[in-house]
C-alpha cells in the first residue's frame, strides 16, 4: 500500500473528516487532500505530525514495514493535567475541611470574614482553583470528543 493509502485508511479508521486531521495536525485541508490523492508528498516534518498524531511509525506510512499504528502506552498531556488536577482537588477536598475542624477545636474560634478566612486556610484558594481547572479540563474532554465524532 502507498503512502496515500495509508493516510486515507488511518484517518478513516479513526472515522475523522479529512478537515478535522487537517486541524489536528496544523496542515492545510487542501495539501491533506493532495496527500490522500497521492498527487502531493508530505514533507519531512508534516510525515512526523502524522506518525505522532496515529501513534505509528514513518517506514509503516511509507510502506517499508507492515506493522500498523504502535499501542500508545504513555498518558497525553491532557491526561495527566486531568489526573493530577483530580489528585490536587481530592486532597484539598479532604484536607481543607480537616484543618479547619483541628483549628476550630484548638482555638475554639469561627471566622466569620472572608478575607481572614482565606488568610487563615489558604488551601481553600488551592482547592477553588482546582474545581476551575477540573471544570475546565472535563469541559475540553467534552469538546475534544464531541469535535472528534463529527
Amino acid at each position: 500500500m502507498t503512502l496515500a493509502g495509508r493516510i486515507a485508511n488511518l484517518r478513516k479508521d479513526k472515522g475523522m473528516s479529512l478537515e478535522t486531521l487537517a486541524e489536528a495536525i496544523e496542515v492545510p485541508a487542501d495539501d491533506l487532500r493532495e496527500w490522500e490523492q497521492g498527487t502531493q508528498v508530505p514533507s519531512r516534518g508534516e510525515l512526523l505530525k502524522l506518525c505522532g498524531y496515529f501513534h505509528t511509525t514513518t517506514a509503516y506510512l511509507e510502506g517499508r514495514e507492515e506493522a500498523g499504528p504502535v499501542k500508545q502506552d504513555r498518558f497525553s498531556k491532557a491526561e495527566i493535567i486531568f489526573i493530577l488536577d483530580g489528585v490536587l482537588f481530592l486532597l484539598c477536598f479532604l484536607l481543607a475541611p480537616l484543618f479547619q475542624w483541628v483549628d476550630c477545636k484548638v482555638y475554639g474560634q469561627y471566622l466569620t470574614d472572608s478575607r481572614e478566612y482565606l488568610q487563615h486556610f489558604p488551601l481553600n484558594i488551592l482547592l477553588a482553583f482546582a474545581c476551575i481547572i477540573f471544570v475546565v479540563q472535563v469541559g475540553k474532554i467534552i469538546y475534544d470528543r464531541a469535535k472528534g465524532s463529527r
